[in-house]
């Protein structure tokens, strides 16, 4: 397995949970100003302001996870894991292969 990406099937590979909360981080911060320029200019505008930063925090989230399941994946402890529950399993379960998904 090559890795887990978040652009896109040609994007970069993902190297850690750190590299995700770095770009989040990057995303965010402009947006802290212009929501607060926002507010100030029509405290009427706070609900919708509040609708963006919870969908904003939920793609952070989601690149957290990301982050976090693209180590873990790669990692001895979860493939072996892995093979154990397939190898245990009740019914025969066939060995895993490479595949591309989209996770939204």
């Amino acid at each position: 397995m090559e890795g887990i990406s978040v652009d896109g099937k040609d994007g970069e590979f993902i190297k850690s949970a750190m590299e995700m909360l770095v770009r989040f981080s990057g995303e965010v911060t402009p947006q802290v100003a212009e929501w607060q320029r926002r507010l100030l200019k029509d405290p009427g505008e706070l609900e919708i302001i509040e609708h963006e930063v919870r969908n904003q925090y939920l793609r952070g989230s989601g690149l957290l996870i990301a982050g976090l399941l693209a180590v873990a994946v790669q990692s001895s402890e979860v493939n072996a894991a892995s093979e154990r529950t397939r190898v245990e399993y009740q019914t025969p379960l066939a060995k895993p292969r490479e595949r591309k998904i989209a996770i939204r």
